[in-house]
């Protein structure tokens, strides 16, 4: 990895506030970018982390739910930044139950924020990718196979890898790469409600080839390989960052 290799380049994490986003936002201003640093709910954290980066950091706020939200949150950025050289799509919710259990309630929580939240991320972001920019989102390898516990979360992201596919076609003529890193499971406050039953780890470790769960420096280290010079001919891939789960 190239040090300093985004220095002078612009940069906006959905979901950026904690976790997996915040990491990687660390991770990409530790190589130089000037970052936009979505949040939700969290301002406070947001504002905190944007303190801790520095260097031009700022925090956005959209609901992912919300289409007008998320264009403004798009305004702000075209204001600070002017353009992007790099977008990681990362906000979502977890979560989910079995078939019996969903309610249409939750159904549209996870779809109205994992499919339709990314869709029009995308869709204004297009206007404000450089030439030769780089996607990033974060998908699940729970869109790779049977999910009976959590079919309504499995199928939206799936629904978000699809939509990683369609848009790298889309962009390919201007020589922006789009890629989907899909993480296992993951020790964060995402998984937090399965954590409290330890039958869940000792699960995951057992099926797992590295035996542990992931750390956000784990994705977020995957993320940062992706935006490299040497990664230029990668784009419209799906790749699992799951320590080799169920091998």
């Amino acid at each position: 990895m190239i040090k300093d290799s985004l220095t002078g380049k612009t940069a906006l994490v959905t979901g950026s506030s904690r976790g997996i986003g915040a990491e990687i936002a660390r991770q990409l201003a530790a190589q130089g970018a000037t970052m936009a640093l979505h949040y939700g709910g969290s301002r406070d954290a947001a504002e905190a982390l944007a303190r801790e980066i520095g260097q031009g950091a700022f925090a956005v706020q959209a609901d992912m739910k919300d289409v007008p939200s998320i264009g403004r949150m798009f305004e702000t950025v075209k204001e600070r930044l002017g353009g992007l050289d790099v977008l990681i799509a990362n906000a979502g919710v977890g979560g989910g139950s079995t078939f019996t259990d969903t309610d249409e309630a939750a159904f549209d929580v996870l779809f109205d924020t994992n499919v339709r939240g990314l869709f029009f991320v995308m869709q204004n972001a297009i206007p404000l990718l450089k030439d030769a920019a780089s996607v990033v989102t974060i998908g699940s390898v729970s869109a790779r196979g049977a999910a009976a516990a959590r079919p309504a979360y499995s199928a939206s992201k799936l629904a978000g890898h699809g939509l990683t596919l369609s848009l790298a076609q889309a962009l390919a003529p201007r020589g922006i790469r789009v890629n989907c890193v899909a993480p296992g499971a993951v020790d964060t406050d995402l998984i937090a409600d399965a954590r409290a039953n330890p039958a869940f780890e000792q699960g995951v470790k057992a099926i797992t080839a590295f035996g542990r769960l992931g750390k956000p420096v784990d994705i977020a280290g995957a993320v940062i390989l992706l935006l490299q010079p040497e990664a230029g001919w990668i784009t419209g891939q799906v790749i699992e960052i799951s320590g080799g789960l169920r091998l």
